[in-house]
């Protein structure tokens, strides 16, 4: 859309004059105070949904499934159409292994260590204990009436409990080792998948004081083993599949390898090995010869395979984007599939919007979908409808019944959801060899960022379903997000800082300013500042009246790595990453003030507010809400 030469001169003499205006009236007016309560405000957990699913374990016609913060179980006695029959509350953190024994269900949860459940009740999963860690809890066995977990990434333990109580492990060692992923334990021999150390070999014959055996160094990462008779296999991640033979556990050495690509999770049955993929998919492997395992069939599954486990002839995997997976192995070499749940969520963006079924939170979710949370009732959000997208959604902006997604390599989808139930596809802008990472609208423009050709696209929206690119502008780094503002588009360039661009014209827009930034990966206006969020740097605030010479005007470091940004009254909402959620008091720009902190599950990578309710999109925690609390006499969940 191109106009006239009188109307671009006019436009830009508008803007020229308004900047001017702003120089001369210095910062402007001042951020509103409404502060309610004579306080701060103080948040609370109202409701919690989805997330990745990274853990599944097999008990009779139950799987039980880590999604997310949750423990969900699930009647898989029909696989065609597994069902969710109960659900436990929220942890505190993204569940990564389980472990069952008769009617007890241990839960690593990270740094927050392992949670005890009762499941003896399948519908409704009870914690009863807790357990906690030196550093990372990453996976969790148990055998012989013993429970074991190993710890850390980059160093670590391995702690063994006594079940004689089994709701209240009682800690028999506790044993300094490199950082595991996982373990298994076969006999009296303890396997740990030790990251970059391998192999290791445990003798926990005497559990209060286990001996170290023996190790093999493996090339890549060690996420998983499983053992099979004289054989441990081990899910390497860039190293593969490796096959150890431990028939001298003082000894172990490798006796063969399949190029799987990265694996993450590893089962076997009689000659056939299942091998879980870091970018999708489920190999098997032909390792009737250990010493030289064959690839066969690859079956392509959403996102990451986090766990495979058998139960006779049926392949259970949890996929981290795509939700739970069953397949028959009766024919070993060919698995055919049985029934899956809905996708997971990984929420990179949300957005909301106001459906025919009420107010709902728009997902972007780097599973390749968008999914429509249904948030009425806030204490319970609900699954409204889920749109399955080619390749991983980063960024959504909505209006209306439309919503925008910035489809990565797919181009910007514009989605139908006036039927949140089922939303449809309606547009697409497919831009060959872009990657899309950010957008937004402003009038009748979708402004786009592309983070691999490194240029801000301006689409124009005439036909909504059919957007047309009008003009480009090349930044000088990796776009993310952006924001518009008085023909003006702010947009976060990750190592470059701040860019700022006239789009007056939207034919040609033109790189007018910018602000350096060691680190941006998004921004929001206000009034007249831009709040940049950036990274581990937190968030830092320009002045940008003058949009050719912007200044800093303040900054706050946050503990995590501040990812996005939103506002309500005098206090900006702060997505930081592994932090979760920040709360700033910004009535004085200069010096922001920390007022609230509250934990998520996983990484805070977008916010919004629809006060009494803050929304975060937690990528593998899901979506969290939480509420303004009408009593403020007790905080407990904020740090001050």
């Amino acid at each position: 859309m191109t106009l006239s030469g009188l109307a671009i001169w006019a436009r830009r003499a508008l803007v020229a004059l308004v900047v001017c205006g702003w120089v001369l009236a210095g910062a402007g007016p001042a951020l509103k105070s409404e502060a309610a309560g004579g306080g701060p405000p103080v948040l609370g957990l109202a409701g919690q949904y989805g997330g990745g699913m990274l853990a599944v374990a097999v008990q009779g016609s139950y799987a039980y499934v880590g999604r997310g913060p949750r423990l969900e179980v699930y009647n898989v006695s029909n696989p065609a159409n597994p069902t969710r029959v109960g659900v436990s509350a929220v942890l505190p953190r993204v569940v990564e292994s389980i472990a069952l024994s008769g009617n007890y269900a241990y839960i690593t949860v990270g740094d927050n260590g392992v949670r005890v459940l009762d499941v003896s009740s399948p519908a409704a999963p009870v914690v009863v204990g807790a357990l906690s860690a030196d550093d990372n809890a990453a996976g969790v066995a148990v055998a012989g009436g013993r429970l074991y977990v190993v710890t850390g990434y980059t160093y670590g333990t391995l702690d063994i409990y006594a079940l004689d109580n089994p709701a209240v492990p009682q800690l028999l060692s506790h044993t300094n080792i490199s950082g595991a992923y996982g373990l298994t334990v076969v006999g009296s021999l303890v396997y740990v998948a030790a990251g970059t150390g391998g192999l290791y070999i445990y003798d926990a014959t005497n559990p209060a004081a286990p001996s170290p055996r023996g190790s093999v160094n493996t090339p890549g990462i060690a996420f998983r083993v499983t053992v099979l008779g004289s054989y441990a296999y081990v899910a390497d991640y860039f190293g593969g599949l490796r096959v150890i033979s431990v028939s001298n556990p003082d000894a172990p050495a490798e006796a063969g390898s399949a190029a799987t690509g990265d694996a993450l999770a590893v089962a076997v049955q009689g000659s056939s090995a299942y091998v879980g993929l870091n970018d999708g998919g489920l190999l098997t492997v032909n390792v009737s010869s250990p010493v030289s395992p064959t690839v066969g069939t690859a079956l392509d599954t959403q996102g990451q395979t986090r766990a495979v486990t058998l139960s006779g002839s049926r392949l259970y995997l949890a996929n981290a984007e795509g939700g739970l997976t069953i397949y028959d192995v009766t024919t070993p070499a060919t698995p055919s599939l049985l029934g899956q749940t809905a996708l997971a969520e990984a929420a990179a963006d949300l957005a909301l919007a106001n459906t025919l079924s009420g107010p709902a939170a728009v997902l972007a979710n780097t599973s390749a979908g968008v999914n429509l949370i249904g948030v009425t009732n806030p204490h319970a959000p609900i699954l409204l409808g889920a749109l399955d997208l080619s390749s991983a959604a980063y960024g959504v902006v909505v209006s209306q019944t439309r919503a925008y997604v910035a489809n990565w390599s797919s181009g910007l989808r514009v989605v139908n959801i006036s039927n949140p139930l089922n939303p449809t596809v309606a547009g697409t802008n497919d831009l060959a060899g872009a990657n899309l990472f950010g957008v937004t609208l402003d009038g009748p423009f979708a402004f786009v960022t592309d983070y691999s050709q490194k240029r801000l696209r301006v689409d124009s929206l005439a036909n909504p379903v059919t957007p047309v690119t009008t003009g480009t502008v090349t930044l000088p780094n990796y776009p993310r997000g952006v924001a518009v503002s008085n023909y003006y588009a702010y947009v976060a360039d990750e190592y470059s800082g701040l860019q700022i661009t006239d789009v007056s014209e939207p034919d040609h827009p033109v790189l007018v300013g910018s602000f350096p930034i060691n680190a941006a990966y998004n921004v929001a206006l206000r009034d007249y500042y831009a709040f940049v969020s950036a990274g581990l740097s937190g968030l830092k605030i320009i002045h940008v009246s003058n949009p050719i010479s912007p200044t800093q005007t303040g900054q706050y470091n946050t503990p995590g790595e501040t990812l996005d940004v939103a506002f309500y009254d005098d206090y900006a909402f702060l997505a930081d990453g592994y932090n979760g959620l920040v709360v700033l008091d910004i009535s004085n720009l200069a010096q922001p003030v920390l007022v609230g902190h509250y934990p998520t599950a996983s990484e805070a990578n977008a916010v919004a507010v629809n006060w009494p309710y803050v929304y975060v999109a937690d990528g593998w925690g899901g979506l969290y809400v939480f509420e303004e609390l009408t009593v403020k006499t007790y905080l407990p969940q904020v740090l001050r």
